[in-house]
């Protein structure tokens, strides 16, 4: 009896120690933005922007040339890199315009990954949408991730973009995650 409590302190004051003493690092290593439609939809920028030592920042810019886009779905899924990339954790297919215009939405992984691009970008209303749509100089904060854990590794995150229920883009985002323990 007692030595399961004292595995259990030590179990816990482990877990405490490692998130206390550990430090991570996120950062973008590719982008490609593929035009699926190219009558319908533009990339003008689809970029990595280095900003300082480590800090890199993503820019897309994408020019719609239909408009207006009144109904948007986005396939959002998440890989990470063994032998080539594979799916990982979550994948989720949402209504855009819906997501976007309710503020209230529940807890989900669409309302986190909107809630990471709204300060960044022009979608920030519901649908249409005309002209283009942007996402300018987004740095991948440790935040994005306060609600999916993820070990060090290689990831990429895949966004397919739908109107009309067509394929219109993809864009393919990688990044690197690396944990490391803080020397005491």
């Amino acid at each position: 009896m007692r030595m399961s409590y004292l595995i259990l302190l030590f179990s816990g004051l482990s877990v405490i120690s490692v998130a206390c003493f550990s430090q991570n690092s996120t950062r973008y290593t590719n982008v490609k933005c593929i035009e699926m439609s190219p009558s319908y939809v533009t990339f003008k920028q689809c970029h990595l922007k280095v900003l300082g030592r480590g800090v890199i920042a993503l820019t897309i810019q994408a020019v719609l040339l239909k408009d207006p886009i009144t109904n948007a779905k986005v396939n959002l899924a998440l890989f990470r890199k063994y032998n080539g990339f594979q799916p990982y954790l979550l994948k989720a297919t949402f209504d855009f315009c819906k997501i976007v215009s309710k503020s209230n939405y529940r807890f989900s992984v669409e309302k986190i990954f909107i809630d990471a691009i709204l300060p960044f970008s022009n979608i920030n209303h519901s649908c249409p949408y005309k002209d283009e749509i942007y996402i300018k100089n987004i740095v991948f904060k440790e935040e994005f991730l306060k609600f999916i854990p993820l070990p060090s590794g290689e990831y990429q995150i895949q966004l397919f973009t739908f109107s009309d229920n067509i394929l219109r883009a993809k864009v393919y985002v990688n990044f690197e995650r690396i944990e490391e323990l803080m020397k005491v």
